[in-house]
């Protein structure tokens, strides 16, 4: 069995959430339409680099939340897009109450993990 992996080399505008999601969603039904198995974003995507003092926001790490939810949700609906998997960066409470530059894997209408 073999996978195909695609690499999105885009360019998020930082706090600009909606658009960085609209951007991702194409880039991911780009790489299906050309037989990816997994799409990888870089570090930040969601958010824009450098997010600096939106970091400071709770409302902005909220946003980053549901930004994730809403990328598996949508990629759900999708059916040319369900089977595709992706790897997304952006930053992310962890457990501990810390901030963390974390990557999240957002397969089959879940975010299935996330790595910090």
């Amino acid at each position: 069995m073999s996978i195909q992996i695609a690499l999105a080399q885009i360019n998020p505008h930082v706090g600009a959430v909606d658009e960085n999601v609209e951007m991702i969603i194409s880039y991911t039904q780009r790489a299906q339409s050309e037989g990816s198995d997994l799409v990888i974003f870089p570090e930040l995507a969601l958010s824009g680099y450098p997010p600096e003092d939106l970091l400071l926001r709770p409302g902005f790490l909220m946003q980053m939340k549901e930004a994730l939810q809403y990328l598996a949700d949508n990629l759900a609906k999708d059916v040319k897009s369900s089977r595709i998997a992706l790897m997304v960066g952006h930053p992310m409470l962890g457990d501990d109450g810390a901030l963390y530059n974390a990557a999240s894997l957002i397969r089959g209408g879940e975010v299935e993990l996330s790595y910090w």
